[in-house]
């Protein structure tokens, strides 16, 4: 795995633990790009492979302030 993508999906994992602190007390919103998601899914999804994991991800929208 090269550098960078060791970088994403390390940056993944930590947006994960760090939305469970968060949770705790102050509401906090971090919005990314469909590409860097797919991205940080698509690293976190090959990092666990090359351990001998079976994993799933899914990338799921926004949809605070629009409407139905």
């Amino acid at each position: 795995m090269t550098h960078a993508l060791k970088a994403v999906a390390t940056a993944g994992t930590a947006m994960l633990v760090c939305g469970h602190v968060a949770a705790q007390g102050v509401v906090m919103q971090r919005n990314l790009s469909l590409a860097m998601a797919k991205t940080i899914a698509e690293a976190t999804l090959a990092e666990c492979k090359s351990k001998g994991f079976n994993t799933a991800a899914a990338v799921v929208p926004s949809l605070r302030g629009k409407r139905r």
